[in-house]
C-alpha cells in the first residue's frame, strides 16, 4: 500500500503549477488534438523572423485548454500519512511532490514550512526548511537546512542528471544574506545530502527559477535551464551536473520565466527540431516569446504575446510528432502556439 495517497485535486490545487516535464515524458503522452475539436477557436496571430519562418497563435476555448492540460499533466493532490509528518516534518503548503518510476529516489517533497526568509515571490512568505524522499524500497529519509537558508521553491525536479542510474533533486536554495543558489541533492553514503551547489547570486531577496531539465543537445546529457533574477532583466543560464560538480555551460541576457507572486514556475518549454532542441521562453518583458537554439542560445524566431503568461507552458504532440504549446495568458484567454511550416520546431 503506498505511503502517499493521491486524491482528486481541489479547485485551488488545480491552479497550482506543475514542475517542468522532460521532452521524453511528453512524447510518452502523445494524443490527437483532433479528438478534442477546436471548439471556440478564434483569432490568429503570426510572427515572422528575419528568415521568413512563421509561428502562429490560435485562440482556443477554455474547455479545449482544460482537456489538453488534463491529458498532458494530471494534477492529483497527495495525502501525507501521520508517520511521515512525524518523522520528517509537515509538508510545505501549496507545494507538490515529484515522482519517478525508476532510480533510487521515487518521490520527493518539500517539508518544514518556515517564515524565516521574508521574500514572498512565490505567492506567500512561507518557504521550506527541508526536503524528504521515499526510496525504491519504500524507506524514507530527509534533509534539513540550517537557519541561514531555505528552499525557495514549490516542486522539486527529480531526474538522473549524470546517467549513473541514481536520481538527483534540483532545488533553489536561498540564503538570508546572499539570495538564491542552484542546488543538487541526492543519496550519498546512505544519506540524503547536497551533492553540489552553484554560487549564490550574492544579494538577499534575489531568486532564480530552474524551469527546464532535459537533454538540450545531441549528447543526450541532462542539462538544467534556469533564469537568474527573472523579475529584473533575467539571465538564462544552462548548467550541467557531472562528476559531483555543477558546471555553467552558457548564458544569455534578457529573459523571464516567472512573474512576482505567481506559483507558475514553468513559463518555458523544451521542443525538438529533428535531432536538435529548441528553447521556448519569454523575453524579459514577457511581451514576446522567443525560440532559441538550445545548444548556443541563439534566437531563431519570435512572436508577440497578447498578454503575459500566467500558467505553465504545456507541450503536446499529435501522432505525427507535430508539437504545439498551450499558453494561458493574463487576458483570460488560451492559445496554441504552432510552427506549421516546421522551420523552427517539429
Amino acid at each position: 500500500m503506498p505511503l502517499l495517497k493521491s486524491h482528486s485535486p481541489s479547485k485551488r490545487q488545480k491552479a497550482l503549477p506543475r514542475s517542468p516535464s522532460l521532452l521524453g515524458r511528453l512524447r510518452a503522452r502523445l494524443f490527437q488534438l483532433s479528438l478534442f475539436g477546436l471548439v471556440g477557436m478564434a483569432g490568429l496571430t503570426q510572427g515572422v523572423d528575419a528568415a521568413g519562418n512563421s509561428l502562429s497563435l490560435e485562440q482556443i476555448s477554455d474547455t479545449h485548454a482544460n482537456r489538453i492540460r488534463a491529458a498532458i499533466a494530471p494534477s492529483p493532490s497527495v495525502a501525507y500519512p501521520k508517520h511521515l509528518i512525524a518523522n520528517h516534518g509537515s509538508p510545505l503548503p501549496d507545494a507538490r511532490p515529484a515522482m519517478a518510476d525508476k532510480g533510487d529516489i521515487r518521490t520527493v517533497w518539500l517539508t518544514q514550512p518556515t517564515d524565516r526568509y521574508a521574500h514572498g515571490v512565490l505567492g506567500d512568505a512561507i518557504e521550506a526548511g527541508g526536503v524528504a524522499v521515499m526510496l525504491a524500497d519504500g524507506s524514507t529519509t530527509s534533509f534539513s537546512l540550517p537557519d541561514d537558508s531555505v528552499f525557495e521553491d514549490l516542486t522539486p525536479r527529480l531526474a538522473d542528471l549524470d546517467g549513473d542510474g541514481r536520481n538527483e533533486i534540483v532545488l533553489v536554495r536561498s540564503y538570508q544574506n546572499a539570495g538564491g543558489a542552484l542546488a543538487v541533492l541526492g543519496i550519498k553514503d546512505g544519506t540524503l545530502q547536497i551533492l553540489a551547489e552553484a554560487p549564490a547570486i550574492g544579494r538577499t531577496n534575489r531568486w532564480l527559477n530552474p524551469s527546464l531539465v532535459g537533454s538540450f543537445d545531441q549528447s543526450d546529457k541532462m542539462t538544467i535551464g534556469l533564469v537568474q533574477t527573472p523579475h529584473i532583466g533575467g539571465q538564462l543560464q544552462l548548467w550541467r551536473y557531472d562528476n559531483g560538480r555543477l558546471k555553467l555551460l552558457r548564458k544569455a541576457n534578457g529573459f523571464s520565466n516567472h512573474s512576482i507572486g505567481s506559483r507558475a514556475l514553468g513559463l518555458s518549454a523544451l521542443l525538438s527540431k529533428g535531432d536538435h532542441r529548441r528553447i521556448l521562453i519569454p523575453d524579459a518583458t514577457q511581451g514576446n516569446l522567443l525560440v532559441l537554439d538550445a545548444e548556443n542560445l541563439k534566437p531563431l524566431g519570435r512572436i508577440a504575446l497578447p498578454a503575459r503568461p500566467v500558467a505553465d507552458f504545456a507541450v503536446s504532440a499529435n501522432q505525427d510528432g507535430r508539437q504545439s504549446v498551450l499558453l494561458s495568458l493574463r487576458n483570460g484567454k488560451h492559445y496554441l502556439l504552432t510552427d506549421n511550416a516546421g522551420h523552427l520546431f517539429d
